[in-house]
């Protein structure tokens, strides 16, 4: 009996460790200074009979949330359940804001405290191009903001004309010196401020555009919680062609990637940011030679990775 009740409170203990984690999601998720913003934040507890409401004050950078609980009178479950409550902070100037959340009358635990953090970027600008020896582009920027113009024959590869420029206030001018083909399309985007991940990444991604290398076979590693996959996936015009396995536990064969899809699928993580990211290039081609992906530190079990283990361009 004493075994068995150790037991219930140790799975007491862990569920309550995981219930007590406050989530936060914004709308939209990368928010700029044209934008209604809206934070939602949600949190579990293990009890169904409570209503919320939420009211928030900004000094400055810093938003103060206050979030009450009160009993709705209802007949109320003994099982975890989902609150969340919502604020419209409506339009932000750029640059970092502190969250800081007060949970009041949540069941079980009286106060709960939270803390998060999100950044307001300045909206991508209209870019104006004018005739000139070379071509030049132009647009208006906004201070402490950066941007990456881009450059692309056919609207679905992109690639970097010239490096980050940071915003200033002022027109900004940028001359592509190269001939243009036929046709060549232009345009400019916003660049996370200072983020070494996003900054290696879309050097890789386009050390590996620039590469043009639409024919090869790679031999990947990857999985995902319990299962994993190692094989052999060739490619042709850029499509998966044959996968072959040499070792793995999926039941059923699972869906494959290309070099393309693996950097699609590592961006997928940038926003929301996955609590770690690690991540090596090839140094020659660029494409994600590993990565380590853990969303969040209090979930089990949804931590991926992958690895490819050769690369051997086809002809």
């Amino acid at each position: 009996m004493k075994s068995i009740l150790s037991l219930l409170l140790s799975l007491t203990a862990i569920a309550s460790s995981f219930a007590q984690q406050m989530a936060f999601s914004l709308d939209p998720l990368t928010p700029t200074l044209n934008d209604d913003v809206r934070l939602s934040i949600s949190q579990e507890f293990e009890s169904t009979c409570y209503t919320t409401s939420a009211s928030f004050e900004r000094v400055g950078s810093t938003i103060n949330v206050e979030i009450q609980s009160r009993a709705s009178g209802e007949i109320c479950l003994p099982a975890f359940f989902p609150q969340s409550a919502t604020v419209n902070l409506g339009k932000l100037k750029t640059g970092t804001y502190q969250v800081n959340v007060t949970w009041i009358g949540a069941p079980s635990w009286g106060s709960r405290a939270g803390e998060h953090s999100f950044d307001v970027f300045g909206s991508a600008p209209t870019l104006e191009l004018f005739m000139f020896e070379p071509i030049g582009l132009r647009f208006e920027s906004t201070v402490d903001v950066n941007y990456q113009v881009q450059w692309s024959t056919d609207l679905e590869s992109w690639f970097d004309l010239g490096g980050v420029i940071a915003g200033t206030g002022d027109e900004v001018i940028v001359y592509d010196i190269m001939e243009p083909g036929p046709t060549s399309f232009y345009q400019v985007k916003l660049v996370a401020r200072e983020d070494p991940v996003v900054r290696d990444f879309l050097s890789a991604r386009n050390t590996w555009r620039s590469a043009g290398i639409d024919d090869y076979a790679i031999e990947v590693s990857w999985g995902s919680s319990w299962f994993f996959w190692r094989g052999i996936v060739t490619v042709r015009d850029n499509e998966i062609i044959s996968a072959v396995p040499i070792e793995t536990n999926y039941l059923e064969p699972p869906v494959q990637r290309t070099i393309d899809d693996w950097f699609d699928h590592l961006e997928s993580f940038f926003d929301p940011r996955a609590d770690r990211i690690e991540v090596t290039y090839d140094r020659d081609f660029g494409f994600t030679k590993s990565a380590f992906i853990d969303i969040d530190p209090w979930i089990a079990d949804e931590e991926q990775s992958w690895e490819i283990l050769d690369f051997r361009p086809l002809r």
